[in-house]
């Protein structure tokens, strides 16, 4: 289980449907940045495929029941910190982490390891017992975040380019 000292305490919310356009934007363009970095798409064909996998994930928006959308906020006043994105699968006690998302000036200050905290407590609640997510090689900020607070390398994404 993570212990944090001294970490700011934050609180999940469900997003409303009217953050879900801010959700938008923001995961479009990143994904689609990563895509390109990691994979070598061009910014239209990345743009497009981020569009439509967020359609394929989310097909009622908000109301989607298979993800949930979290909003990552300071209890003390609800200013938004960030996002964070998972489903559960009760059949395999395990939860996926799909994006975890702190804004650039509340990066290093524990907010992301207190939601990782969070959603921990919370879906032990629901009888989970494994919390499991991707992250890309290149992001090594993420990496350590995750291995600071427990989670541990299972396996590795490989790819090659065929000419």
């Amino acid at each position: 289980m993570l212990t944090l000292q001294n970490a700011k305490m934050v609180s999940l919310k469900p997003i409303q449907t009217k953050q879900f356009p801010s959700f938008r934007s923001y995961f479009v363009s990143d994904y689609s940045q990563e895509l390109v970095q990691n994979y070598g798409y061009s910014s239209t064909t990345a743009t497009e495929m981020a569009e439509k996998d967020l359609e394929r994930y989310f097909p009622d928006g908000v109301s989607t029941e298979e993800h949930q959308l979290m909003c990552i906020t300071k209890p003390q006043d609800e200013s938004w910190l960030g996002y964070l994105w998972y489903s559960i699968n009760i059949e395999r006690t395990v939860t996926f982490i799909y994006d975890l998302y702190i804004a650039a000036e509340f990066r290093n200050q524990g907010y992301g390891a207190q939601a990782l905290n969070q959603l921990e407590q919370q879906v032990k609640k629901e009888g989970i017992g494994e919390v499991t997510l991707r992250v890309a090689y290149t992001n090594s900020k993420a990496r350590q975040l995750y291995e600071r607070i427990g989670f541990n390398i299972t396996g590795y994404n490989m790819s090659k380019k065929l000419k």
